[in-house]
């Protein structure tokens, strides 16, 4: 199933880029673990991690994401396309969930900030 929604994605890459073979190409695809913090039903602060998986189908472009986006890169994507991938058997025959996949539309190298000092959240402060 695929779908016109397009995604902002920031996260860190979490494995190297893989490539893949194309009919006409290569194609690559990147594991980006997204870092959300939001407050819960209880109002409590709350982190949670999600993994995601980009592709692209453009050479040019899986050959800049081998070249220049290695695990532990810092990242903001553009995806303008999502999938959901079926769940499927692996060698051992365990099956594996499916999962949601963004396609590449765009993607740049972004530095964390953290401030200097003051306060992150209410009451929360930086620690020196």
């Amino acid at each position: 199933m695929n779908s016109q929604l397009s995604a902002h994605i920031v996260g860190h890459v979490i494995a190297a880029p893989r490539t893949f073979s194309l009919r006409e190409g290569v194609g690559c695809d990147l594991r980006v673990l997204v870092t959300r913090r939001f407050y819960n039903s209880f109002g409590i602060p709350t982190t949670a991690e999600t993994r995601v998986k980009v592709v692209t189908y453009d050479t040019v472009m899986a050959e800049r994401l081998i070249r220049d986006y290695q695990m532990g890169a810092f990242v903001e994507i553009i995806a303008d396309n999502v999938r959901v991938e079926k769940p499927w058997q692996n060698k051992q025959g365990e099956w594996v969930r499916g999962s949601a996949v963004f396609t590449l539309e765009k993607i740049r190298h972004v530095t964390v900030q953290t401030p200097e000092s003051g306060e992150v959240l209410a009451g929360v402060s930086v620690a020196s």
